[in-house]
Parts: structure tokens; sequence; C-alpha cells
């Protein structure tokens, strides 16, 4: 919810449960920094920015050099991975996608666009995993026959007992036609440049995303966060078919993001990439 009506602007440090973000999880223990400039007034409570990033002396080749990360050098189910037409596949109507009209908040992490606080579930093997939040990499992180796209993405889940599940959205660019998904969750994101701002997205509705679960294919594999810590046994499924994004959207959002995509990691149940290349 977006509230309208405060004096000043208040902050609640309030960290989610580790479940809150699909990677970050119980790194969630990021400082806080509390927006203070008057053009977020409006604003209610803090956003936790992202410690990590996409650097080369904090990035992706360095995360585990944090205690309890150790996972992003040693673990052999990381995500993402390389996709192609050998890798395992959903059956058509395997999953179903549940959402009324509902809306969110939109935060911008520093090195994430995230959307909170909207009301969706998914049902997969007689399990039910509902909406934690929703958020975008640029460049996608996982590639198809060693193609990039240029946005991904990933609408996590979870269930009561903490399982995570993940639906990965692929983005190509269209001067055409643009996901009406994604338009609406996005159409405010022009007012969250600074890292820390959050905003109401409006209303949302998830009937592109209940039709294209109920009538497409998705790859599936077990990995891992793709960000610190890197935790091993989440669900992936990424869409085979690749949806429309606009170029306007796209360049906004990259210019907020810059870069969030982690290196492609070995085949499940293969060497870490960093163990690869460092010690072999």
């Amino acid at each position: 919810m977006f509230f309208r009506s405060i004096t000043g602007v208040l902050f609640i440090a309030s960290l989610r449960t580790a479940w809150a973000h699909p990677e970050s999880l119980e790194s969630r223990k990021a400082a806080l920094e509390p927006v203070s400039d008057p053009d977020f007034a409006l604003q209610s409570r803090a956003v936790t920015i992202n410690t990590f990033d996409y650097t080369p002396t904090n990035g992706p080749l360095t995360w585990h050099k944090v205690h309890g990360n150790e996972k992003c050098r040693s673990g052999t189910h990381q995500s993402p991975i390389l996709l192609d037409s050998g890798s395992r596949q959903t059956a058509v109507g395997a999953l179903t996608y549940s959402a009324g009209k509902t809306e969110g908040e939109l935060e911008n992490r520093g090195t994430a666009i995230e959307v909170v606080h909207a009301v969706g579930s998914v049902r997969f093997a007689g399990a039910d995993y509902a909406l934690d939040n929703f958020h975008f990499h640029t460049p996608s992180e996982h590639r198809v026959n060693k193609e990039y796209y240029p946005v991904e993405m990933h609408l996590v889940h979870k269930t009561s007992a903490g399982k995570a599940l993940v639906l990965g959205f692929l983005f190509q660019l269209s001067t055409t036609t643009s996901s009406p998904f994604v338009r609406d969750s996005l159409r405010n994101l022009n007012q969250i440049t600074r890292p820390g701002s959050v905003i109401g997205t409006g209303p949302l509705d998830f009937t592109e995303i209940a039709n294209y679960v109920r009538t497409k294919h998705f790859y599936e594999y077990d990995g891992s966060l793709t960000t610190p810590p890197c935790t091993e046994g989440i669900k992936f499924m990424i869409g085979t078919e690749p949806l429309s994004l606009d170029v306007n959207t796209y360049n906004t959002l990259k210019s907020i993001v810059k870069f969030n995509s982690r290196i492609i990691q070995n085949a499940p149940g293969q060497q870490n990439v960093i163990q690869a290349a460092c010690y072999a």
C-alpha cells in the first residue's frame, strides 16, 4: 500500500522475512539507507539497499569472500545456467497460476527493481506457492542456446514451509508491442530512480501471466539464488518463449539498475565455475 498522507518522512526499518527476495533471502541483513530527499516525502518506510553489486571488487567473483556466502564459490547447483533444446521442460498445463487484480509497492534496492506486497500464487506438483516478490535483471541471467535476452523477470514464490519456486520470463525488445503486465508494474519506474525509494504500483492484472503459465512450456531445474548467499534448493521455471518489452521501458530500467546479471554457472551437479577457473 502507498501511503499518501504523512508528515515528513517516517522510516520504519522493517526487514522482511528471509524469503522476501529470491536472490538475497537470508542476506536481508544489508544495511538500511533511508532516503531523505524531499522529492520522496510520500514514502513511509525504508527500503533495504543491497550491499553487494556487480563490479570487479564487489561482484559475483568476490561474493564468496563474505562470511555466509561460501556457496557462491563451492555450490554445485548454482544459477543461472545455459538452457537449450536438451534441457528438461514441463508439460503444458503442469503449472496453474491464480491472481486477481492487486497492487504492490515498487522498490529501488540499488541493484534491483522489485515489486512487493502483490498477491498471487502458483500450483505445481501438488504444492501451492504464494507470490513473495518479483524483480528484473538486465541483461537476462539465463541464456537460451547461448543467447542472452535484454531483460529477465523473476516471480518468486514460496510455500508455507519456505520452499521457493521462481517463475522466470525472458523479454525481447519491440517497437510495436509490450507486455501489459510489465507495463503496469513499471508505470511509476521513473519516480524511483534513487536507491532506497519506493512508490505504489497502481493496479496490477496477472491475466497475461496466468495465460502464459497455462499454455506454454517452462525449462525446469533445481538451482540457487543468483545473488548472495547463493543458497541452493531453489526450483527454477524459465518460460521457453520470450515476451515483448517496449524500448522506452527497457531504457529506463537499464539506466536505473545499470547491470545486475550473475555470470553463467556450470550445469547442475558439476564443479562450481569459480573453483573450475581458479583451482583447475
